[in-house]
């Protein structure tokens, strides 16, 4: 984005909450052509509300593929990707890596990614668990995991 001399803009800034409660301080540097201040740091303070251990695995579920928290989890970008590619816009954000999953049994994996776990807080992601993934692109995601181990 180029914002001309005097002029102002909006600019959104996107946070990832995982492991964040409360009030968040992140930085950010606007690039700038002014010799005298090419870079400008500037702080913005979040509050991040949310608390996925306070809700029920239920709660958790319906929430997470809400309208409202969908695109922040990446989930709405699921569309037709698969393996690496889906890992990263819908998993990722919990998971960071597929070689830092536990290691299970493919089907282990299968149940967990489509039924979910309510004690530990991870939905399912399977289109009849309420989830936006269909069965081939969990398939995807399982070989992705297995063989990550």
């Amino acid at each position: 984005m180029v914002i001309a001399p005097g002029k102002s803009a909006e600019v959104e800034v996107k946070l990832n909450p995982l492991g964040k409660s409360g009030s968040v301080l992140e930085e950010i540097a606007v690039i700038s052509d002014d010799r005298s201040q090419p870079v400008l740091k500037v702080h913005v303070i979040a509050q991040v509300r949310h608390d996925p251990g306070r809700l029920s695995g239920e709660q958790f579920q319906k929430a997470i593929f809400s309208d409202r928290c969908a695109t922040c989890h990446g989930v709405s970008a699921a569309g037709s990707k698969s393996g690496a590619g889906l890992y990263g816009s819908v998993c990722a954000m919990c998971h960071k890596g597929p070689e830092q999953l536990k290691t299970r049994a493919a089907a282990g994996i299968r149940r967990w990614t489509a039924i979910g776990n309510p004690s530990n807080g991870m939905p399912g992601y399977e289109r009849a668990a309420g989830g936006p993934l269909t069965d081939i692109q969990i398939e995807s995601l399982v070989n992705l995991i297995a063989a990550a181990h």
